[in-house]
């Protein structure tokens, strides 16, 4: 049986209708390959995917730095939260490592300084082993919590180095680790990485593998600290933190409370014997001749340490607060110091020359190369407090 005469025309039309299409556009009669023509359109879909994924991951981990408390890092956090509840408090603060927690005592300054017509109430905010970058990050957070009172910040004048130690991956070496410091510490990678052929003899078959070690061990500390950065950046192990701290019950909540009061003024003496042992002596007063001996004792070629400092600078002017640099006695041969002219318009009381106070490096005031026990803290304290109160007199109408 034959199909309708009018179905045939019709069918033939359109048939003719696409082969005429296809003579036009492919001559060779060679369908076009449709993954050829869309490989730009998924390259580009992946990239903008690739974008969006993590645009998401940057916007999560910044929101979740803000939402997320402050990490449990041991004193840090408990001096943080004494500042949160008593910042209002205190005229001065004092911010630097293990020489400014150990030899400046609150009390004794206060008490100094009032006598001299200056009545003043401190915090030691120093902390064991803090260093730069990770003193301008505490210091960001210490301007954070209530300070209506707050004039004076002390800092310690220190000199940033990249080191490796074996707390590193500890809460304590992570909170500090912002886009801020890790660019500071990039500057101060750079600064190790060029110095590796000034350090080294001249290059040699021998010496060859001098100079592989040392930029090794220059790329590892700037790798972990990359790695502490990321951590940090991402918030890892945060999210079990507050669930901690939600679902403690409010008595083990006042134990910390009462914890953090514990604080005091922030002073904390040392923990060991408060004279030194035969040996400790034998290397003191070796420490001692050659601080004597040495013409220059300040390190004034360091751009990554003057930086971070120039910062911190900047950051307590902007909110109307004085900063003080000083520099505790110690027998370190070298200490770097600020040569830029933003730091010579800086008050900086230096007690690092034992020709000058030479009754904080004697023996029988001291713990040890670096630092004091407590009746050399108590005499720099007030070796402190008297040159800040005459400064002050000074500097009234």
């Amino acid at each position: 049986m034959s199909e309708p005469e009018s179905a045939i025309p019709a069918l033939g039309r359109g048939t003719r209708g696409v082969c005429a299409s296809m003579s036009v556009t492919n001559p060779d009669g060679v369908l076009p390959d449709v993954a050829v023509q869309s490989a730009p359109l998924s390259f580009f879909r992946f990239l903008l995917n690739g974008v969006i994924f993590f645009a998401a991951l940057m916007i999560s981990c910044f929101l979740g730095s803000r939402i997320l408390p402050f990490p449990e890092v041991p004193v840090v956090s408990d001096k943080l939260a004494h500042l949160a509840r008593h910042g209002d408090d205190y005229d001065a603060i004092f911010i630097g490592s293990s020489r400014v927690n150990f030899q400046i005592i609150p009390t004794v300054f206060d008490r100094t300084a009032t006598d001299e017509g200056l009545a003043v109430r401190s915090f030691n905010a120093g902390v064991e082993a803090m260093a730069p970058p990770e003193d301008g990050y505490f210091m960001d957070q210490v301007l954070r919590q209530p300070h209506r009172r707050l004039r004076w910040v002390f800092i310690e004048i220190m000199s940033m180095r990249m080191k490796t130690d074996p707390r590193f991956g500890t809460a304590r070496f992570i909170y500090w680790h912002d886009w801020e410091r890790t660019s500071l510490l990039g500057k101060c990678f750079l600064r190790e990485w060029l110095a590796v052929p000034r350090s080294r003899p001249k290059l040699s078959v021998s010496s060859a593998w001098n100079y592989a070690q040392a930029y090794e061990v220059a790329y590892d500390r700037w790798g972990k600290n990359l790695r502490l950065f990321a951590e940090n950046f991402t918030n890892l192990g945060r999210g079990g933190a507050l669930l901690d701290r939600q679902m403690k019950s409010p008595r083990v909540k006042e134990a910390e409370w009462h914890d953090v009061e514990e604080v005091g003024d922030g002073w904390r003496s040392p923990r060991q014997d408060q004279r030194m042992t035969k040996d400790m002596l034998a290397g003191y007063m070796s420490a001692y001749t050659t601080l004597l001996e040495t013409p220059q004792r300040f390190d004034t070629d360091d751009e990554a340490s003057e930086e971070a400092l120039r910062r911190m600078i900047a950051k307590l002017k902007n909110c109307g607060v004085t900063p003080i640099l000083i520099i505790p006695p110690t027998a370190a041969p070298k200490r770097f110091f600020p040569t830029k002219p933003t730091a010579h318009s800086q008050i900086v009381l230096d007690f690092s020359d034992p020709r000058k106070y030479p009754e904080l490096f004697t023996p029988d005031h001291r713990l040890d190369e670096g630092h004091l026990n407590v009746a050399g803290s108590e005499i720099f304290t007030t070796a402190l407090a008297l040159r800040f109160a005459k400064l002050n007199s000074a500097r009234e109408p």
